[in-house]
């Protein structure tokens, strides 16, 4: 992140001198990174060292210049085959406790990417948002799942498609409860609620 606040090329060759891990890596913090106007910012700390913080997503042309030229070869490095999954396995465990995995029954790829939504569709509705909200999206347990913090948002399923789905229901529930009913018949926590809805939401239209 110093790299990239800084523009610096060169750190960053000298990190991850590999091309290709390079440009995996500059896309993946890209993703995590805030844009101005978003309504969270991002601090990496390690250790006792202090926090790096206000560093927003860079251009895509800032992107390419700190990535450097494209890699010659199309043949990846063990690296980049890496990728972080999801499984359900059948175990044994040894006596120190450690499993010995003896079947896969099924997986999925992790895609903790935030969700980023610009519109919100669901029952023949569209919600139109004046601007794209940030998301975050993690795993707990078996569940994916789908968290928008300033409108208490938890929404949950067995793959990522599932949490979304969920999460646009509970944003037309919280509409649908509070966004029309008159501040004097809501608590004043509901009243700051409605009052987030109806400032985040431009129109309502027809899902397509």
């Amino acid at each position: 992140m110093g790299a990239i606040e800084a523009h610096d090329a060169g750190v960053l060759e000298s990190v991850l001198p590999d091309p290709s891990l390079r440009r995996i890596v500059l896309r993946t913090v890209a993703n995590v990174l805030h844009a101005k106007g978003d309504d969270y910012a991002v601090e990496l700390a390690i250790g006792d060292t202090p926090p790096i913080s206000g560093v927003t997503r860079p251009s895509r042309e800032l992107l390419r210049q700190l990535a450097g030229p494209a890699p010659v070869s199309a043949r990846p490095s063990r690296e980049i085959q890496l990728a972080l999954i999801h499984a359900r396995c059948l175990a044994r465990f040894d006596e120190a406790g450690k499993p010995d995995i003896q079947e896969i029954i099924d997986w999925d790829f992790v895609d903790s990417h935030p969700y980023r939504p610009a519109q919100i569709d669901w029952a023949e509705r569209r919600f139109v948002l004046q601007h794209e909200i940030a998301c975050a999206v993690t795993m707990e347990g078996n569940l994916w799942v789908v968290a928008y913090e300033p409108l208490h948002i938890y929404a949950s399923g067995e793959n990522r498609e599932e949490a979304l789905q969920e999460f646009a229901e509970e944003f037309a529930s919280l509409w649908d409860v509070y966004a029309s009913v008159p501040d004097d018949q809501l608590t004043q926590d509901a009243v700051l609620l409605k009052a987030k809805l109806r400032a985040l939401v431009s129109e309502i239209g027809n899902a397509e």
